[in-house]
């Protein structure tokens, strides 16, 4: 099962209220085990940033089936981690997706790793389709990384249906681990931008390992 989390309004320094508000989102979605972060904060209060960390550690030992995946955020530079909320650096349970444009380039607005924050892995989100303005005209510009996320979330949700025992950190290893290190434009290669994990989604690959992985463990237990 897996819930969206609706972007929340926050205070500009990511206080108190905003980790109250992910908590009582979480504990509402106890029985949803895919969360869907489609929103961040840049500059919030290291405090509530170091909170967050602990957040997601404690649900890593509580919860180890519950996977978040958070948009990197849509600043264009290298994220200082210790301002990013939630904080997601080196979460086994947490996975943070970046966004690239539909021929393997860097989007520019998609937020960059640094030392001390983390892009697990890049994903077209800019130039897909989302949704309809007030118009009813089709929107398929301007989505950046919180467009980017739900073709992550539902990968995750696609490879734990067909092996409900992976956990959190064994699906978030599983898809770095299958991402494309380059794609194919018009006959040539390209690389994966360094800058968003250096690695693109991909769920065939993800999902064929998965499959393989379950067809070898049902031999070796009939023979």
């Amino acid at each position: 099962t897996m819930i969206n989390m609706q972007s929340p309004i926050y205070s500009k320094s990511g206080d108190a209220w905003y980790m109250g508000y992910m908590l009582a989102l979480s504990q509402a979605a106890i029985g949803a085990d895919i969360l869907s972060f489609s929103w961040g904060n840049s500059e919030a209060d290291p405090d509530a940033v170091q909170e967050s960390e602990e957040f997601f550690k404690e649900w890593a030992n509580t919860y180890p089936d519950h996977l978040f995946i958070c948009s990197a955020g849509n600043d264009g530079k290298a994220i200082d981690g210790s301002r990013r909320f939630p904080y997601s650096y080196h979460q086994p349970n947490v996975i943070t997706v970046g966004c690239i444009n539909n021929d393997g380039t860097l989007q520019r607005d998609s937020n960059r790793i640094s030392d001390t924050f983390e892009v697990t892995i890049g994903v077209p989100g800019d130039q897909v389709i989302w949704g309809k303005d007030d118009k009813g005209r089709i929107e398929d510009s301007g989505g950046e990384t919180s467009m980017s996320v739900p073709f992550v979330t539902a990968t995750a949700a696609l490879v734990r249906s067909l092996d409900p025992s992976l956990d959190a950190s064994e699906i978030k290893s599983l898809l770095a681990r299958t991402a494309r290190k380059s794609i194919d434009i018009g006959g040539k290669q390209a690389a994966a931008p360094k800058e968003v994990g250096g690695g693109i989604l991909a769920t065939d690959l993800a999902v064929a390992e998965v499959i393989a992985s379950m067809k070898n463990s049902t031999e070796t237990i009939a023979s």
